[in-house]
């Protein structure tokens, strides 16, 4: 589970900037919140909305979650000459100049931890590491850049092999990283967070290949009847049929460079199915007065195929205890479906393994005090000098009988795009 996200100088936002999943002390909707043993002194949100105006920095905050966690898997693999793909705040001339900085705090196996970096593009300045076992710190790693040097301090906390790992170590890769990947076992299961943990999807680029090659697994099979079902999409049932790979004939004008390759593949084909290698139909069944007709996945909507796509990463969300973070949640779907997926995550029966939902949206419908309380609403807004901040709809303590909806469209909380007015002269495109 994710506690709090901080970053600075990252794309649009020059200055600290820091999301928190801690619940306020409300106690409305106190279905939403997730109490744990361990952490008696707080609870944490299932889920987080972010609005704002376009440009304003809302796909930002997730692609700053995104970059962390793509930095953590890959950096053990990067060689001393390779780059940080990393952008600083570009509107103010320090800040070019200026390392990006990151931190985490989040809960893996019981225990909290704390973690974060400083990075250009050149090099690791700054990470650092610490666990928080039975509620006491225990800093397992400090690591500074000196001179292009790297520093490392730790502690006895820390076990295994060390000097190895240093070594192994490239000026832009993450420690953790390169300790996960050769494999100690204390910063293993921090890697792991990153890499199983923390899933992030953009809604509208998601391939439904992946989804139909999940269809094969019997248990993701059943979880989508379900979700169809929960999600009323119309569709009464899915009809998965495996059929042996097929190509098509070959006509009888094809240059022979082409007719050669399409007998390699037909070979490699017939190989593929003498070895169990199967096509899978799907089709989606749609009551139809008292006859079930089927749909190919081509005659679904597109809102009904965003959201199949989107069931992957939702079910494996709430299955495995994961951090789902969705870019454009509500592009080709009704305020009616999103408002269910949201559902999914603050319900306790369905959510038991206290996974969380993080996601952006101009669906002003959902700010509503029945869904959301008044801690899980941020936003996101420029200044007058470019740069981006986030903060809390409880910045503004709204009253608990409040109009969310109606007071952030008349910019009582900002994060609304400023729209000036047409010139009053007359505009005639039609004259010269």
């Amino acid at each position: 589970m994710l506690i709090d996200f901080s970053f600075k100088n990252y794309r649009a936002f020059k200055d600290q900037q820091t999301i928190s999943l801690v619940a306020s002390n409300d106690k409305e909707l106190i279905q939403n919140t997730i109490s744990l043993d361990f952490l008696q002194d707080i609870k944490l949100l299932r889920s987080f909305v972010i609005y704002g105006a376009n440009a304003s920095g809302k796909t930002t905050v997730l692609d700053a979650l995104n970059f962390c966690r793509t930095l953590v898997i890959n950096s053990a693999r990067y060689t001393p000459e390779q780059s940080i793909e990393v952008n600083p705040f570009l509107l103010d001339n320090e800040s070019k100049k200026e390392p990006v900085e990151f931190e985490f705090s989040f809960i893996q196996e019981n225990v909290r931890y704390q973690y974060g970096f400083k990075v250009t593009p050149k090099q690791v300045l700054e990470e650092w590491l610490i666990s928080y076992p039975r509620g006491r710190a225990r800093k397992l790693f400090q690591r500074n850049c000196h001179e292009g040097k790297n520093n490392f301090s730790f502690s006895s906390f820390l076990k295994g092999e060390k000097e190895k790992l240093i070594e192994l170590t490239g000026p832009t890769a993450l420690f953790l990283s390169v300790g996960a990947t050769f494999n100690n076992q204390q910063l293993l299961k921090v890697y792991k967070w990153f890499s199983e943990k923390l899933v992030g999807v953009k809604a509208s680029q998601i391939d439904l290949g992946i989804f139909l090659r999940a269809m094969n697994k019997s248990n993701f099979k059943s979880w989508v009847r379900e979700f169809i079902k929960f999600s009323d999409l119309g569709i009464a049932d899915i009809s998965i049929e495996e059929e042996d790979l097929k190509l098509n004939k070959i006509p009888h004008d094809t240059p022979e460079v082409v007719v050669k390759f399409f007998e390699f593949i037909k070979d490699w084909a017939e190989d593929q199915k003498q070895e169990g290698a199967r096509s899978l139909s799907v089709k989606f069944l749609h009551q139809i007065g008292d006859k079930l007709v089927p749909f190919s996945l081509n005659d679904e909507s597109e809102g009904t195929k965003q959201l199949l796509a989107l069931s992957l990463p939702i079910i494996n969300a709430l299955t495995k205890g994961q951090i789902l973070f969705i870019d454009e949640i509500n592009s080709s779907l009704h305020p009616l479906l999103v408002q269910s997926i949201i559902n999914l995550f603050q319900n306790p029966e369905i959510n038991v393994l206290n996974s969380q939902l993080i996601f952006n949206t101009h669906d002003v419908s959902l700010l509503d005090k029945s869904i959301f309380r008044r801690d899980q609403i941020w936003f996101t807004e420029k200044d007058s000098k470019g740069a981006s901040h986030i903060y809390s709809l409880l910045d503004f303590s709204p009253r608990k009988q409040e109009a969310l909806g109606k007071g952030y469209l008349q910019g009582r909380y900002g994060a609304i795009p400023f729209i000036g007015e047409l010139p009053k002269e007359e505009i005639d495109l039609g004259k010269k």
